[in-house]
């Protein structure tokens, strides 16, 4: 069985197509962490956020229940000048606390991230990071290209 030699360059043009493969891939890694360590912390977040309204509407709950045993409310005994404040207060004890209008929740977390991102995070420091995740991808791309294509043209 008679063996070819491998060619330096053929080698050469290999290791640096896996180097790229792999620089790549690593700076994709990092980015697709970042951004579902974002998106977690943003989940947890929302689900605080529903407690802690889901909390709000059972408190307001408990007070309508409060008010409209105190003021008599129950349809035999209810005074008539008493009967819109009696209904008002009805049908918010009724109400179900499970129910939270998740657009709403999710307009006032959008505006709370996008306020706390902001306030410390500088445009600049913004533009400096981006321009580095970039930059990395393009240079290190960029380079391994010129590499291969100064070995192919010195063969």
């Amino acid at each position: 069985m008679q063996r070819f030699p491998i060619r330096h360059e053929a080698v050469s043009m290999t290791l640096i197509s896996w180097l790229q493969v792999m620089f790549n891939s690593f700076l994709a890694l990092v980015i697709l962490y970042v951004l579902f360590m974002v998106l977690w912390t943003l989940r947890h977040d929302f689900q605080i956020k529903a407690e802690e309204h889901t909390a709000a509407i059972l408190d307001e709950i408990a007070l309508c229940n409060r008010n409209y045993g105190i003021n008599h409310c129950d349809p035999r005994t209810r005074v008539p000048a008493m009967e819109r404040q009696c209904n008002m207060w009805e049908s918010c004890k009724n109400r179900d606390p499970l129910l939270i209008t998740r657009s709403k929740l999710s307009a006032e977390m959008a505006a709370e991230i996008l306020n706390s991102f902001v306030e410390p995070i500088s445009y600049k420091t913004l533009f400096f990071f981006t321009i580095i995740v970039i930059g990395s991808l393009v240079v290190s791309n960029t380079a391994f290209r010129l590499y291969r294509q100064r070995m192919i043209e010195d063969r």
